[in-house]
């Protein structure tokens, strides 16, 4: 916005309007025009200050002028604007003189056309004002374009950032999840090995102590506590690192989610897979899509309230997708994404977490969830022919359960 230069005092060239003004007391963050409106009126600054934005097409805001007490604005309907190309807002309590457009170039015109050399210079000056105004809305015409190509490149930036940032979580969770399979097997191979080796001394001791009761009570105690320390071990083995899950796939390792559920979180969960199905999906996707589904079945063990959940694999149209439903409580997903449901915060990031997961894997995550209605998560992600053996068809098969009734 320009200052309007007038070619004669101002407050006697404004005090001559006696129709088409109006005085306006307009309170701190009033807007006075917005981006887009109909131009149909010149406004005065006689007190306060106001705050010039534009918006651009990805909507983002930038402020291009802050006007002060004696300055026109919305001016340039005066050579031919039709539409206001930004917002003016009040910054405080100001008074501002609204004159309408056919009223303000009535009283120019009658202005230029008083007297020779008072007409010839106001008329020189309404050119240089015009030629003003012009030059100001081609420098806010460039600089709206300058402000839209920094928002695109801002919001290429952002998505290159996150694509990264998807990329090193996903890193991060498989270097955990080799990391854990590495101990898992330093578990297996040697501690497990060695409390089996003890028990087998005790049991070799237990025979030359054979009539010592101190002794043999002493001995059992000892294997009685490498007996615990054995079963244990393997479920420590277990919880970091299934090994059906690494050696014969999702599908095996989903199954095994049934008896992991019922054992350590009281949930009775159902698998239904195909019965032909065998996926030969990445290591990555295997571990991801497990970690994945285990916690969905963890959360809806606490939250659900029934101690039941379904887990339903199957692939359409190159397209494997995992359903995991329960009837139970159900939640607000407004809540959860606020961070104020009674799941606290860990739900939040828990279900955070899984999506970006998706993300990295190419994937998408889906969650509906009604009070009082159930929860219902889909992960579903798109196969590569290469990783398959043969393309899988589902209508027609007959698909099985695997529950832990049997």
């Amino acid at each position: 916005m320009a200052r309007m230069q007038m070619p004669i005092n101002l407050e006697t060239f404004l005090a001559k309007v006696d129709k088409g003004k109006t005085i306006l007391t307009s309170p701190k963050k009033q807007i006075i025009f917005s981006q887009g409106d109909t131009t149909d009126a010149v406004f005065y600054i006689q007190s306060g200050k106001v705050k010039v934005t534009v918006v651009s097409e990805q909507g983002k805001e930038a402020v291009i002028a802050i006007l002060e007490r004696g300055t026109f604005l919305g001016e340039s309907c005066l050579v031919g604007q039709t539409v206001r190309t930004a917002t003016a807002t009040t910054l405080e309590d100001s008074r501002i003189l609204r004159i309408d457009k056919a009223v303000m170039l009535c009283m120019l015109h009658e202005h230029d056309s008083r007297g020779n050399d008072d007409d010839r210079s106001g008329m020189t000056e309404r050119r240089q004002t015009e030629h003003r105004l012009r030059h100001a809305q081609a420098r806010l015409q460039r600089r709206n374009i300058e402000l839209e190509q920094a928002v695109k490149d801002k919001a290429m930036d952002l998505r290159q950032l996150q694509e990264r940032l998807r990329a090193l979580t996903s890193e991060v969770e498989l270097i955990e999840q080799r990391e854990r399979k590495r101990l898992a097997n330093e578990l297996h191979d040697h501690l497990q090995q060695m409390l089996v080796v003890g028990k087998l001394m005790i049991g070799r001791g237990k025979r030359f102590a054979g009539g010592v009761p101190e002794c043999e009570m002493t001995l059992k105690k000892v294997d009685d506590i490498l007996s615990k320390a054995l079963t244990y071990t393997r479920t420590l083995v277990t919880d970091l690192s299934p090994p059906v899950l690494h050696n014969h796939g999702l599908v095996a390792g989903l199954k095994w989610l049934v008896e992991y559920m019922k054992k350590n979180h009281e949930q009775a969960v159902t698998v239904i897979v195909s019965d032909d199905q065998d996926l030969k999906l990445p290591e990555n996707q295997v571990i991801l899509l497990f970690q994945s589904v285990r916690e969905l079945l963890i959360n809806s063990s606490k939250h659900a309230g029934t101690g039941e959940a379904r887990v339903q694999m199957e692939e359409r149209n190159d397209h494997l997708q995992i359903e995991v439903r329960d009837e139970g409580a159900g939640f607000d997903l407004a809540a959860v994404a606020a961070g104020t449901s009674s799941g606290g915060i860990s739900s939040k990031f828990g279900l955070l977490s899984i999506q970006e997961r998706m993300r990295a894997l190419g994937g998408s995550f889906t969650i509906d969830s009604i009070l009082g209605q159930g929860t219902t998560a889909k992960l579903i992600l798109r196969l590569a022919r290469s990783a398959k053996d043969s393309e899988l068809h589902f209508s027609g098969h007959q698909k099985r359960e695997c529950s832990h009734k049997g």
